[in-house]
């Protein structure tokens, strides 16, 4: 979505980097756009450490993917970024990222407010949300953001929803990252309670996997599951080679 600002600090106006990036500067832009998460050092990450293909910022700035490939590797050169090339596509993290995150966006009408988000997420009539959203389209499923909302005003207004991402129980981030994949809003604290309720079973038996594994079952499911998928079918998936799944244009069904 057009029209939500991109911090960045005046530091950038110094002639140094105006002779270094050059007309990078755009793709660079972009990478600030689409950080949503920044570690303790101080890296940002683009789209939470999904990799990314070079069409899909060719969709947004509108030049050929190679001179977007040019420019991210000069960006790369100069110390600004960096580029981790994977069979998928590309993970970038922004050095020195002062990106901030938590802010609410206070709406202009009563009832109606614009979602804090950096991937083109629609606005959401009578719901707050202080944190990105997970955004999914026709190709991809971004499964690394936060599950954290403020309630509507119907109901317990200004009750802060805990972010389910950031709980020291594996299982309970586990559940938080499905709900991301299946778009889930949490209404309340108690919406949010049975619903960690509801999955606690199917995410306990997942927990001695690594995050990431489980997540790459999730967007396999996404991209190629053509039933309901659930957080139980994620274990069936688990120990499947998927790049042999995508190979071979299989599916597996639920038993």
């Amino acid at each position: 979505m057009k029209d939500f600002y991109i911090e960045i600090t005046n530091n950038l106006l110094d002639p140094k980097h105006r002779n270094k990036m050059g007309i990078s500067v755009w793709e660079f832009m972009w990478c600030l756009d689409k950080i949503t998460l920044v570690d303790e050092e101080q890296i940002g990450w683009v789209l939470g450490k999904k990799p990314i293909q070079l069409k899909e910022i060719r969709k947004d700035i509108g030049i050929t993917e190679q001179n977007i490939s040019k420019n991210l590797n000069k960006l790369q050169r100069d110390g600004y970024i960096t580029l981790k090339h994977t069979k998928y596509g590309i993970i970038i993290s922004v050095n020195k990222a002062k990106k901030r995150f938590n802010q609410i966006v206070k709406p202009k009408k009563q009832g109606l407010t614009k979602t804090v988000n950096l991937n083109n997420e629609i606005d959401k009539p009578e719901v707050y949300r202080n944190q990105q959203t997970s955004i999914v389209d026709d190709k991809t499923v971004l499964i690394d953001k936060t599950v954290k909302t403020i309630a509507p005003a119907s109901g317990a207004e200004g009750e802060v929803i805990p972010d389910l991402l950031q709980d020291k129980n594996k299982h309970i981030q586990i559940i938080g990252y499905f709900a991301l994949a299946k778009k889930v809003e949490f209404e309340s604290k108690k919406h949010q309670s049975v619903y960690i309720k509801r999955h606690t079973r199917a995410a306990a038996d997942l927990s001695c996997y690594e995050i990431e594994k489980i997540k790459d079952v999730m967007r396999y499911l996404y991209l190629n599951a053509d039933y309901k998928w659930e957080l139980s079918t994620v274990s069936k998936y688990i120990d499947e080679d998927l790049v042999k799944l995508n190979n071979k244009k299989s599916k597996i069904g639920i038993v």
